[in-house]
This record gives structure tokens, C-alpha cells and sequence, in this order.
């Protein structure tokens, strides 16, 4: 079915008819008329061509996302945000996994080739390495955990979420608390990590340690990448962490297992020790006692991200947004209660 079926069916003239399926602002069509249109379109199973309609207006009314697309973990609140955030702009998401080698660069590459009104890319690449890739004369929008100085960015905060993680342990009396992540020493070390989430998790932990006068490179702790590695490192550590009063973990899983490992040394959280995580998964209120979490807001970054790129669509410029994560207070987390 056509424009020209819809209107011979309804008496309205195409140029109607096509200004109201659209959505055309500048049509002053009734709205009797306007529901009549749409409702003989809908009988009529009626399809709009995009492709035609995108080369009459010279826009596609679709938006590239970009990145590591992980839409079953904790990655999952933003995308759903940047595409309920686009559908109701009547923008089209195109999605395109950008985590294999030269993944980035082949993102602009096929995104551009289809015609895209504007990209979100969550990236993690160093700013000189993207300024070579990145097409010119495109909306771009970057998610990323730190700013870009050419490019507006929907960004991540961490470093300060973990500053802050340490002094609310600290106001309650803890001072002996540990860290827990894997590959840190990895993401430490080598400067291409040095925008890793990770490594500003754990720049953030040190700095307030650093500010309280208790850093302690052995309360830094490094474990296995595999599910049941954390529990086991802490049940393999009794010595180390019956002086321990707290630990803040990367993410939640980690988090959960050390609440387990404490468990198998006898040890109560959060009377002996208090645990916080990182993400606010549903781990956090799966287990007993509720995890305290921070909780990243992924769905108001995708939220951002998509009113941010569909403003420079429309050619008004941006700036870069930060999105605080939030402590959600829970019962493994309060008053030391360790000398």
C-alpha cells in the first residue's frame, strides 16, 4: 500500500495524507482528519519507505550506538534508555558492535555508510587515536568515564564515586578497608587503560586512603576473574581479613562473593566486617544481608546521550554531562564496630 491508496481511500490529497503520517509539523490538517489518515493507514497495513523519505528530506532518522554492546549485563539500562529514548523521537537505533580490533573505526565506517543522522559511541579509546577515525561533520555523542576536549561526552563518573565510597566508610568509624578488583596491577600499569573504569576505581579507593592517612598497598587486593575466585581468596586469607573492617569491591559479584568468603571464616558482615559493591544489580537485594551499592544511573546516561545527539541534529550545540553514581545504603554496610 502506497500514500496515493491512503488518500484515494480517505478523499485528502497525498500531500495531506503524507504530512500526517509523517508527523510534519507544518501540516494544520484537524484532528478528525488526522485520525481518520491514520487509522485507513492502519487498516490498510500501510508501511512507510524510509529510504525515500530519507533521501527527500536528507536525514534517515536513525541514530549508530556503538560499543561494547552487552545487553544482558550491566550494560543493559543504557541501551534500553538510548532506544526507548530514541523510538519516542521516532529515531531508528542501528546497532554495531564495536568490541573486535579496530572495532571503532569500523563503526564510523559502516555507520556513516548507512546514512546515520548522528552517533553514540561508549568508548574507552585515548582522544588522539579517536581524532583519526572519527568522520567529520557528524553528531557525535561519546559515553565514557572521561571527558574529551573536542567531543561532547555523557560521562561515567568513578573516581570521585569511590572517594566518596571510602569517606562514608571512614565517617562511621573504618579505617582498615580494603579493595577488591581483578587485573589491577594490569590496569595500573599499562598505559592504554588509563581511561579504564577499573583503573579510576581504583585510583579513586587509593586517593581517599591516601587522604586518611591509612594507604596500605597489602589492603589493595587482587583476585581470580572467575566466578567463586573472590570467596575463595577471602576464605584463603583468614589472618588478613579478621583485621579488615570493611571492603569495597569493583561490582557487585565481587562484592556478594566476599560477603561468602567472610561467611566460611566465621565472620558476620556487617558486624566483623562491612562490604559495599559497585553496579546495584540485582545481586544486591538477592542476598542476605542487602548489599550496599553504588548505583552508576546507566539509564539516565542513555537518556542523556540521546537527547544530547538528537540536539545536535537539529545543529544547537552541547556540552559534556557528568552522571554521579549514588550509594543506595543497605544493611552489609554501617558503624565500625572492630578496634
Amino acid at each position: 500500500m502506497t500514500i496515493d491508496d491512503i488518500a484515494r481511500e480517505t478523499g485528502y490529497h497525498r500531500t495531506t495524507v503524507s504530512k500526517v503520517l509523517s508527523g510534519d509539523k507544518r501540516c494544520y490538517a484537524s484532528a478528525k482528519t488526522r485520525d481518520l489518515i491514520l487509522a485507513t493507514a492502519k487498516n490498510l497495513n500501510f508501511v512507510p519507505n524510509y529510504f525515500a523519505r530519507s533521501l527527500q528530506k536528507k536525514c534517515s532518522h536513525s541514530i549508530g550506538v556503538a560499543g561494547r554492546l552487552d545487553l544482558t549485563g550491566v550494560t543493559g539500562p543504557t541501551l534500553k534508555a538510548i532506544v526507548d529514548g530514541l523510538l519516542d523521537k521516532n529515531y531508528m537505533p542501528l546497532f554495531f558492535d564495536a568490541s573486535q580490533p579496530e572495532g571503532e573505526a569500523l563503526a564510523f565506517q559502516e555507520l556513516r555508510g548507512r546514512g546515520v543522522d548522528g552517533i553514540i559511541l561508549n568508548s574507552v579509546g585515548h582522544e588522539n587515536e579517536l581524532a583519526e577515525i572519527i568522520p567529520t561533520k557528524i553528531p557525535m555523542v561519546f559515553i565514557r568515564s572521561f571527558e574529551l576536549d573536542a567531543w561532547p561526552c555523557v560521562i561515567e563518573e568513578r573516581f570521585h564515586a569511590f572517594i566518596r565510597g571510602v569517606q562514608w566508610l571512614a565517617e562511621r568509624g573504618h579505617r582498615k578497608i580494603a579493595f577488591i578488583g581483578v587485573e589491577n596491577s594490569k590496569v595500573l600499569c599499562e598505559e592504554r587503560h588509563r581511561y579504564n573504569t577499573h583503573r579510576l576505581k581504583i585510583e579513586g579507593y587509593r586517593e581517599a586512603m591516601r587522604r586518611l592517612g591509612c594507604l596500605d598497598e597489602k589492603l589493595q587486593l587482587e583476585c581470580g576473574p572467575l566466578p567463586g575466585d573472590a570467596r575463595r581468596f577471602v576464605a584463603a586469607r583468614g589472618e588478613l581479613f579478621r583485621k579488615i573492617t570493611a571492603v569495597f569491591a569493583a561490582n557487585d559479584r565481587l562484592a556478594v562473593e566476599v560477603m561468602s568468603g567472610l561467611s566460611d571464616l566465621g565472620l558476620r558482615v556487617p558486624e566483623d566486617c562491612s562490604v559495599i559493591g559497585f553496579d546495584d544489580t540485582d545481586f544486591a537485594r538477592a542476598v542476605k544481608p542487602c548489599l550496599a551499592s553504588f548505583n552508576p544511573r546507566r539509564a539516565e546516561v542513555g537518556a542523556k546521550a540521546v537527547e544530547m545527539v538528537l540536539r545536535l541534529v537539529e545543529g544547537i550545540k552541547v556540552k559534556s554531562a557528568i552522571v554521579e553514581p549514588e550509594l543506595v545504603e543497605r544493611e552489609s554496610a554501617g558503624i565500625c564496630r572492630r578496634t
